[in-house]
């Protein structure tokens, strides 16, 4: 990269964290079949750029709504806040999003619009102050190549950030350090907690808000993209934990069909236990409880939500509602026949209900050991009455008579039997388990399936750590490391966060080569231009191992027992017991 283009996106980056710091989806329950998929400061000022960089005028671009102006900075343009759908208000609240109103005049978007309501404090974390926060905050975040390219157009990039459906923004990510690669980026928002997810299982709250929120920024993309120089024919969704199974949910929507084209997911699938909320846990008991806690009735439904929308944003999010364990209560929801998920991930994806397109999949070595990063003493490990106790608490999220069956599986996995007692050795095989169970069997399973398809996969394990990487060794690399080398450290907790080395950049280099790769050829390393990447394939499982350069390099079967023990060999141990075959392989009944 060019001293000039890492000033450009370095100097973006300072600003967006240093700083406070098309139509109505009818009727879900009655939709066509799946057709054939395709292979300055009055608000919170962002960012501000001088007139003399934007021109007289300032730069700017017709929407399908209205014109908007917005800013350029070296080799990026930078367009944020633009409406892609109606605020969420009122009795908009609890309701499928509807197209933006036309505006006249022209829309500054020089700064970002209001995060979607949240707990403030994970924008604290990450930004070190909070934005403005507001029910009116589904906007997007358009980053585009200067240069106009040529006789054709860039491809695009939609990023979906994560949070655990509760929290999170669009302003995490910094879009100017692939725009200067020759990539449209997109960033969005999409409602969260409550407002985004609570569903009632009736026509009075059908849920899954923030899913169709990700909807209308799409659409909106195929929409507007070509007119910031973005090709709507090259649309690839990227996604990273929550947001990256938020991102698969959409392989499987008739909705998403036809508008997007390639897919990439960090840290989630379509098939993770907490991707969806499934059955023994219904939605409405949910609903109920926060209801309840707020003083409105809980039947009938109808008057349930009406009184919801009576209440604030505020009194939403910090009403507290138990749920069940590795999902947050608001997350999408099966809405049946016609709906936005008609029927549970497992079953689509094994009926090959899915977008047959490029699919590029990625985890970290040691995604869960963030769970142990506050315990006192964890330096020295575990003991083992504590790992038999979370082991106890961890298998109640199976039907009863099968839990003694499954704690003893795990234990004998999970047990380095040279070192049975070692503190450290059960720390690590604790978060070994975790990762396995959470995030490592599940994508493999779906990658499994989709090479299975005939759609191009590629599977990588991130396993590289900076020298200069605050966390404790013990921790290794883990959840959305991976983010910081495409990204930069601004995805970070500000605890978290640290200056990347002459290595850690070329390694950031790498990666970023792969996803731009990726966007415009559906191929993270065509020719073996950085490495031989070859596809994910059943009979081979081969998948990346990135580290340094010169050090990544390509492996063969992943995780292939593991990924049999919890796709197959548990669900069989929970057939056995209750002769259903109906069996959700992490958890429940679906």
């Amino acid at each position: 990269m060019s001293p000039s283009l890492t000033t450009a996106a370095r100097s973006l980056q300072l600003a967006l964290h240093h700083e406070i710091h098309a139509g109505h989806l009818k009727n879900r329950r009655h939709s066509p079949k799946l057709p054939k998929m395709r292979a300055v400061p009055v608000v919170l000022l962002l960012f501000l750029v001088p007139c003399s960089i934007c021109g007289e005028d300032g730069l700017v671009v017709s929407t399908t709504y209205g014109d908007v102006r917005g800013f350029e900075l070296k080799n990026v343009r930078g367009f944020f806040g633009i409406p892609y759908a109606r605020p969420p208000l009122g009795d908009l609240r609890f309701k499928e999003p509807l197209t933006p109103s036309s505006w006249t005049g022209v829309r500054d978007a020089t700064k970002f619009g209001a995060d979607c309501p949240q707990k403030a404090w994970f924008l604290m974390s990450i930004f070190n102050r909070t934005h403005q926060i507001s029910e009116d905050c589904l906007y997007l975040n358009v980053y585009s190549p200067k240069k106009p390219a040529g006789s054709g157009s860039y491809p695009v990039l939609v990023v979906i950030h994560g949070g655990s459906y509760r929290r999170g923004s669009g302003r995490e990510y910094d879009g100017a350090v692939l725009a200067e690669r020759g990539t449209v980026v997109v960033t969005l928002n999409y409602r969260l907690g409550a407002l985004g997810w609570l569903s009632t299982e009736d026509e009075s709250s059908l849920g899954n808000f923030g899913l169709l929120d990700q909807i209308e920024a799409l659409k909106w993309v195929q929409t507007n993209i070509k007119r910031f120089g973005g090709d709507p024919n090259r649309v690839t969704i990227m996604g990273c934990a929550a947001g990256a199974s938020s991102a698969a949910l959409h392989l499987t929507s008739v909705y998403s069909a036809g508008l997007f084209h390639g897919m990439i997911l960090s840290s989630g699938s379509l098939v993770n236990p907490w991707t969806v909320l499934l059955p023994p846990y219904r939605p409405y008991d949910h609903a109920a409880d926060l209801a309840e806690k707020l003083g409105c009735p809980t039947e009938p439904t109808e008057d349930l939500v009406n009184c919801l929308r009576q209440k604030t944003a505020e009194e939403l999010v910090e009403t507290s509602v138990e749920g069940p364990p590795m999902i947050s209560v608001w997350a999408p929801v099966i809405d049946g026949p016609g709906g936005v998920i008609p029927d549970s991930p497992r079953k689509l994806l094994a009926e090959g209900a899915f977008s047959k397109v490029p699919l590029m999949m990625g985890t970290a070595s040691k995604e869960m050991s963030y769970i142990f990063a506050d315990v006192k003493g964890i330096d020295f490990g575990v003991s083992s009455d504590m790992v038999e106790e979370m082991r106890s608490r961890w298998v109640e999220r199976y039907p009863y008579p099968a839990r003694k069956y499954i704690k003893d599986i795990i234990s004998f996995e999970y047990t380095d039997f040279k070192n049975i007692n070692d503190p450290a050795s059960l720390r690590d095989n604790y978060i070994k388990f975790k990762t396995d169970y959470g995030y490592h069997s599940p994508m493999l399973h779906q990658a499994n399936v989709h090479s299975s398809s005939g759609a191009p996969t590629w599977v990588y394990v991130f396993d590289y750590r900076s020298e200069n990487n605050p966390r404790p060794e013990w921790m290794g690399t883990m959840q959305a490391d991976d983010q910081v080398f495409i990204f930069g450290p601004g995805t970070l907790m500000l605890n978290d966060r640290f200056r990347l080395t002459d290595r850690d950049r070329e390694v950031s280099d790498m990666m970023r080569t792969f996803v731009t790769n990726f966007v415009r050829f559906g191929n993270p390393s065509p020719q073996g231009q950085l490495v031989e990447w070859k596809m994910f394939q059943g009979d081979r499982q081969s998948y990346l191992q990135v580290k340094r350069p010169g050090k990544t390099r390509m492996r063969d079967y992943f995780k292939t027992k593991v990924t049999a023990l919890w796709t197959s060999y548990v669900p069989e141990i929970v057939r056995r017991v209750f002769n259903e075959d109906d069996i959700n392989p992490f958890g429940g009944s679906v």
